[in-house]
């Protein structure tokens, strides 16, 4: 059910990469690198990515897209209310992404197609913050804490892009 957006292309001496639109139109970026090895151990530093979500206009066929392509098992669940849920996913030990359903006024309010939503670690989140302005983009969400104690702000780029801003706990970062 998915389209290909740039088909498979090799980088000399890095890889290989495609990219696709899952069934809902999420684009999505495939790489094999030519070196593989292990992901690093450890939490992610600043300037990495540390965690990805999917709102999706169907969660359960976008569960059942991503298990399926990646072989991804779910970790860990979270309820949003009667009738959606937070779905966590990984691969081995590590949990690194979620799916959940856009529903209600977040349904209603989507003008694009789904899309995946990249968190990117950052120390402080004011700066960023004002980085993130002064750079021409704009915080679409203030920073919010989050379960364990980060905190988190959605951002775009000037271009229209969205990420998040993810800063660690106080007290983790001390």
């Amino acid at each position: 059910g998915a389209r290909s957006i740039v088909p498979p292309r090799d980088i000399p001496t890095v890889g290989r990469f495609a990219i696709i639109a899952d069934p809902q139109g999420a684009g999505v970026a495939l790489f094999r690198s030519a070196n593989p090895s292990a992901p690093p151990a450890g939490a992610p530093a600043n300037g990495e990515f540390t965690w990805f979500e999917l709102g999706s206009l169907d969660a359960d066929a976008s569960v059942a897209f991503y298990t399926r392509l990646f072989g991804w098992t779910l970790h860990d669940t979270m309820p949003m209310g009667p009738d959606a849920a937070y779905r966590m996913f990984g691969a081995g030990e590590r949990t690194f992404f979620a799916i959940y359903p856009l529903v209600g006024e977040m349904a209603a309010q989507a003008t694009v197609p789904p899309q995946w939503l990249p968190y990117v670690r950052v120390a402080d989140m004011a700066r960023s913050l004002d980085a993130v302005r002064q750079g021409g983009g704009q915080v679409l969400a203030e920073p919010r804490e989050i379960p364990g104690g980060d905190h988190v702000a959605r951002c775009a780029d000037p271009f229209g892009v969205q990420f998040a801003l993810h800063a660690a706990a106080p007290h983790a970062a001390a």
